[in-house]
């Protein structure tokens, strides 16, 4: 287990469990590009399935079958 890093820290895990608070200015640029990428893409897919999930709602709302039939 690791945690996704908020702004600033990431959670770093050793092999005995212990968790270690990082600044992600101790990252290498590599690693730091590739939090930024995972984190635009985890913003994407938040957006994609939000989107999703109100299109379903909406078009269950304007018909008269059962909502679960709908789905």
């Amino acid at each position: 287990g690791q945690r996704l890093p908020s702004n600033e820290d990431t959670v770093l895990v050793d092999s005995q469990g212990a968790a270690a608070a990082t600044p992600r200015s101790a990252l290498s640029p590599l690693t730091t590009s590739l939090l930024e990428q995972l984190e635009a893409r985890i913003k994407e897919l938040k957006a994609w399935l939000r989107d999703t999930e109100l299109l379903i709602f909406n078009s269950c709302l304007r018909q008269e079958k059962d909502a679960s039939e709908q789905l």
